[in-house]
């Protein structure tokens, strides 16, 4: 008799996909945005395209300016691989990548500069 192996746990926080139920994310497919990945450098979602060091933030952010909800999901392809999911391109649009390029940091608003000292501790 062969063993079983342990089924896993259910986990809700970690990406679902069932293709019989065309499940990404858990929202129907026809709610999320499909985005390719073309090079390094260019992501091409829903007619827009972004041309940047980090291509889908840079579409995630366009995807808003036009419009979209920023509760929408993206999924990200290369070729027929889903190479990356992102569960809500508002989330996304506000990142950046880091100085040392090994994750994301919060984008720096506009208009927003570095702290600056009072003019009482103005240089003499």
């Amino acid at each position: 008799m062969p063993v079983q192996g342990r089924r896993r746990a259910f986990r809700p926080e970690k990406l679902i996909i069932a293709r019989k139920s065309r499940l990404i994310l858990g929202m129907k497919t026809d709610l999320l945005i499909r985005a390719e990945l073309t090079g390094d450098l260019t992501c091409i979602g829903l007619g827009l395209t972004a041309h940047s060091p980090s291509p889908v933030l840079a579409l995630c952010r366009k995807l808003i300016s036009v419009g979209h909800h920023p509760n929408t999901p993206l999924a990200v392809y290369r070729g027929d691989v889903l190479c990356l999911p992102i569960a809500s391109i508002g989330e996304a649009a506000e990142l950046e990548v880091n100085g040392e390029g090994t994750g994301f940091r919060a984008r720096a608003k506009p208009g927003r500069g570095g702290p600056m000292r009072p003019n009482s501790e103005a240089a003499e």
